[in-house]
């Protein structure tokens, strides 16, 4: 129960600080958008952001304990599942912010 929250714990706080640096990073290319414009892609990037951040912590969670049953060792298992799951979390990450951006120039084409 605690390797797997603290696989839980270790990948929620690497998303949180990979997300707080892709949302600056969002603001900074969204510039030249307007307000209105910008807030679409702000609001997709956020959700998929937060939903990223959750899955991938459960997924750490779940990989620790599919290690554990396969006989490695309990820090062995944390490090490898952090290790993948935020791995995948910081490309869904950067997928999300594209998409973010995506939104905002479709947004912006239509209005």
């Amino acid at each position: 129960m605690g390797a797997k929250l603290a696989a839980f714990t270790i990948t929620l706080i690497l998303q949180i600080a990979f997300g707080a640096a892709s949302f600056l990073l969002l603001i900074v290319v969204l510039n030249g958008y307007n307000e209105s414009d910008a807030t679409y892609g702000i609001v997709t990037f956020s959700l998929l952001a937060l939903a990223v951040s959750v899955a991938t912590s459960l997924a750490a969670a779940s990989l620790v304990s599919r290690l554990l049953a396969r006989g490695f060792r309990v820090s062995v298992s944390v490090i490898w599942a952090v290790a993948i799951c935020s791995t995948a979390g910081f490309v869904l990450k950067a997928i999300s912010g594209i998409t973010g951006v995506a939104v905002a120039e479709i947004v912006r084409s239509i209005s």
